[in-house]
């Protein structure tokens, strides 16, 4: 069985469910994870259209982490140090370039860890996931052949793979991140937001393989 995992680097709910995710396909082996890039932030001219300015966007953003902060061991959200940062806010498409040049080079786990990566870089260390040394900084630490993920960054064909990920999302009609889609089957028993706890995510998944 495929599993569709529709997440943003940006997204501070697709942070939380990572590693239940990551959980749930050791507990499920026979599902196989397929990370979907979703964009919140196209351009930064959508901090304006989405939430008004970009400072009315850090606050809303703040407020998001608070509400995360405490509620896994595993998950950390540096509210503070967003509430003291005085640089401009990331857009999407940076960072997902970064995880889809690192599955060119090494598949969905290598996505995976790029993601995971990213988001430590964002929501706990404060850091602008747009700049290039940044991104590498964070890449590096999965262990990637950084001359291969380097190369692959810079290829077409990834900004392509991005782009084919987009029309996914489109055909889906999915609108908001985390999202779950088992064997391309979008009723309720097949799709669901990918917010629940880990015990809620797993009865959706046994429910989802009986069918």
């Amino acid at each position: 069985m495929k599993m569709e995992f529709f997440h943003d680097v940006l997204c501070a709910y697709c942070y939380m469910a990572s590693p239940i995710i990551r959980q749930l396909s050791k507990e499920f082996p026979e599902l196989e994870i397929q990370h979907r890039s979703f964009a919140l932030l196209l351009d930064r001219s959508d901090y304006a259209a989405d939430y008004g300015s970009e400072e009315k966007a850090k606050e809303l953003f703040i407020e998001h982490w608070k509400k995360n902060a405490g509620k896994s061991p595993d998950r950390i959200y540096n509210y503070e140090g967003l509430e003291a940062y005085d640089g401009p806010l990331p857009i999407s498409i940076p960072p997902l370039m970064a995880c889809e040049a690192a599955r060119a080079v090494g598949g969905e786990d290598a996505y995976w860890g790029v993601f995971d990566a990213l988001e430590t870089a964002y929501f706990v260390d404060v850091k602008n996931i747009n700049d290039p040394k940044v991104i590498r900084a964070a890449v590096e630490t999965t262990g990637i052949d950084m001359a291969a993920w380097s190369k692959a960054l810079e290829d077409p064909k990834t900004e392509k793979l991005l782009k084919d990920d987009f029309l996914v999302v489109a055909s889906y009609g999915v609108n908001v991140v985390p999202f779950l889609i088992i064997d391309g089957k979008t009723d309720e028993e097949h799709a669901t937001i990918g917010t629940g706890s880990y015990e809620e995510l797993k009865t959706f998944i046994k429910n989802a393989i009986s069918k």
